[in-house]
């Protein structure tokens, strides 16, 4: 068996799994790091774990999502989202969110909204320019990679 094993993830009921590994990758990165001068990593995942399932269902006709598991552990170290054209909204649907309904959504919202997710706020527009790039070279290809993660210590070349 391979050490890793790619695989969708399928269901928002990963999101603690998922907010456990993308966290500590993001907070590998000084930039983003220096968004939370006031807060420690621990202090962070909660707020995460309750974001994800929002972040999981959002755009869900576009958005595929795929995680990498440690076969040893079963313990997930990698994380991608990638965004389809419109065009081709009825492919890759194996990794696709499962739906859920319009209550759940109510209750992802209401938990998005609960977060504390204040970070500095006397850095105005620094997401400007990547969303500027985002719009100025939208891909006309099939698809894009929105972020990846792996968890620290985890590597390219490990796979």
């Amino acid at each position: 068996m391979p050490p890793y094993l790619l695989e969708p993830v399928r269901s928002v009921h990963e999101s603690a799994s998922l907010s456990k590994n993308n966290i500590p990758a993001f907070w590998g990165q000084t930039w983003w790091r220096m968004l939370w001068v006031d807060r420690t990593l621990e202090s962070i995942i909660p707020d995460a774990i309750k974001r994800m399932p929002r972040n999981l269902v959002k755009d869900r006709a576009v958005r595929r999502h795929e995680k990498v598991v440690d076969s040893a552990n079963g313990r997930i170290v990698g994380f991608a989202r990638w965004i389809l054209p419109p065009s081709h909204s009825e492919g890759w649907l194996e990794a696709q969110i499962e739906d859920v309904t319009e209550e759940e959504r109510k209750e992802f919202d209401a938990l998005f909204a609960s977060a504390d997710w204040s970070h500095r706020d006397d850095m105005p527009g620094f997401d400007d320019p990547l969303d500027e790039m985002m719009r100025k070279h939208r891909p006309k290809n099939p698809h894009i990679s929105e972020f990846t993660y792996l968890y620290p210590g985890i590597y390219l070349e490990d796979f």
